[in-house]
């Protein structure tokens, strides 16, 4: 026996996985195995047993510690006792000493055996006590939540038992049947509910085999409240029920009763209101066509007028065309005649004035005169006709620059009339660059023509950029404005404000500056008042698309 307790407490246990039941178990072996071998060889004493089941229960929360279920590792003592047998077989020859260390070895598992059973089934006591504890407090938790659920709600219900007798009410339902809890309890649902629907009421099924019903629509006899008399009236309700037990059970039935009177009425009142709103649809979807109708028609009518008026705008512009072209031949073809006249009437002067009397002398110099305006007419004519015919591409120009050498030009005017121009900072724009020469030379020669002789002639030339490629362009002067009215008329051709006693001219300076701005796809304006000055507004856009500059 001692050979085998040294064996058994030899270094370093077989090669089980560290911290598992086996490695327990054999631990255990190790410091019991030397003493109980020293024991009795037929059977252990009290002592020794109880030894063992301390030991086998101890060895048990050991492995219960390390996570293992406790069930699973009740095969653990057998294995390091089949390993130990082993050991025995091959350090024990001696038949007699083999027998007594087997003995003792399965004496051995199977007390640690035992003590890990009994302390299994310990746990296993406990665990159920403590989930029947659990399940008793469950369900007296459940209980009260139910009887509070049951008695707060605002709907009526009743509970009833496999005979469909009231066994519970609450008191929504006492107060919506006008009956007291005493009075309902013991009754059928048929005497307080009503025998109308029975044949087709699934409660009974639901009792017998379990499941549930809903939204069962049902009309009942109820007390008017508040009444005092007995009286009663029909209400719309619907049921819900389900049973409280599965087939076979003495469980019965809950029924929840929901009163859908008012809105029954509601939705008479809206199938009412939704006819009202088909016919009213049906009237107004009638209008509609009619309208529909006559837009069609006045469309038809609009596209016809639209049709006439591009083929009267397409005839207009052709007839624009013609008479630029008639403008500009005849005021070419009037320029010779003009120039002859003017020639003939110097040369009359020139020789045959001498003998001439002054009356004589008069009608030449009226002459002279009446051909020179004749003259200018024809120029702006054709200077006018000029800016629609005009095939010069269009350039990027510096206004500030393009300003300055206008000045100059018009550096006699400026200083015989003791002017001052003031230029703020102007854009650069795409654009003709003689037709724009020629606009600004027009505009700042007409506000040096209309000034007030009592005041020095300023002019004020600004610009500024506007959004989506636009700039504007402001010249104003403090000269002698104009009335209201005459803020169209002065850019039509010919037109003149004033006689050439007072201001010379042919009245084709601002006609011919729209026609440039319009070339150019701007636009022009005028703000004036008699005595306060012009102000004239060009809007135009700093940048061209090619395809348009190609036609320009």
């Amino acid at each position: 026996m001692v050979g085998l307790s040294r064996c058994a407490g030899r270094s370093g246990p077989p090669p089980y996985p560290s911290a598992s039941a086996e490695s327990l178990c054999f631990a255990a072996f190790q410091q019991l195995l030397p003493d109980y071998l020293g024991a009795s060889e037929v059977s252990p004493g009290a002592d020794q047993t109880a030894r063992l089941i301390i030991a086998g229960r101890e060895l048990a929360e050991q492995i219960r510690a390390l996570g293992q279920p406790l069930a699973a590792a009740l095969a653990a003592p057998a294995r390091v006792r089949d390993e130990l047998f082993a050991l025995c077989f091959r350090s024990f020859p001696d038949p007699d000493k083999l027998h007594q260390a087997i003995s003792g070895i399965q004496r051995l598992a199977d007390g640690l055996t035992l003590g890990m059973v009994n302390e299994w089934l310990r746990l296993q006591t406990m665990l159920h006590r403590q989930r029947h504890k659990e399940a008793s407090h469950y369900l007296s938790r459940e209980k009260k939540r139910y009887n509070m659920v049951f008695r707060r709600m605002s709907e009526p219900a009743f509970v009833v038992d496999r005979e469909l007798r009231l066994v519970e009410v609450n008191p929504a339902f006492e107060k919506f049947f006008g009956l007291t809890g005493r009075e309902c309890l013991g009754a059928t649902c048929q005497a307080v509910i009503g025998h109308d629907f029975c044949h087709t009421c699934p409660l009974p099924q639901v009792v017998r085999q379990g499941g549930s019903f809903a939204e069962l629509e049902v009309t009942i006899e109820v007390a008017i409240p508040g009444s005092g008399t007995g009286s009663r009236e029909s209400r719309i309700v619907q049921l819900t029920g389900t049973a409280l037990g599965g087939e076979g059970d003495d469980g019965g039935a809950i029924v929840v009763i929901q009163d859908i009177t008012d809105f029954k009425h509601i939705e008479l009142e809206l199938d009412a209101y939704r006819t009202w709103l088909e016919e009213l649809v049906d009237e107004r979807t009638e209008e509609l066509r009619l309208i529909n109708t006559r837009l069609t028609s006045e469309i038809a009518e609009r596209k016809q007028a639209q049709k006439e008026l591009l083929r009267m705008a397409a005839a207009l512009q052709l007839s624009n065309a013609d008479l630029e072209q008639f403008a500009y031949v005849a005021s070419h073809d009037l320029r010779e005649p003009l120039m002859l006249i003017t020639a003939f009437a110097e040369r009359l002067r020139l020789h045959y004035g001498a003998g001439l009397d002054a009356r004589g002398n008069g009608y030449v110099e009226r002459i002279i005169k009446s051909a020179g305006t004749l003259s200018g007419l024809v120029e702006a004519l054709l200077q006018l006709s000029r800016v629609s015919t005009c095939t010069r591409a269009f350039e990027m120009l510096d206004l500030n620059r393009l300003l300055l050498e206008v000045l100059e030009d018009l550096e006699e005017p400026l200083v015989s009339s003791g002017a001052r121009v003031e230029l703020g900072l102007l854009p650069t724009l795409h654009g003709d660059p003689v037709q724009i020469r020629q606009l600004f030379q027009n505009l700042i020669s007409n506000a040096l023509k209309y000034r007030r002789v009592e005041e020095t002639p300023v002019v004020t030339v600004s610009g500024q950029i506007l959004e989506e490629g636009n700039c504007e362009i402001t010249v104003a002067d403090n000269g002698i404005g104009m009335a209201e009215e005459d803020l169209e008329r002065i850019f039509e051709p010919f037109v003149r404000l004033h006689g050439r006693e007072a201001y010379e001219g042919c009245g084709m300076g601002l006609a011919t500056c729209r026609k440039i701005v319009e070339r150019h796809g701007g636009a022009i304006k005028a703000h004036s008042q008699p005595g306060q000055g012009t102000v004239l507004v060009l809007r135009l856009p700093t940048r061209h698309h090619e395809a348009r500059d190609g036609h320009r």
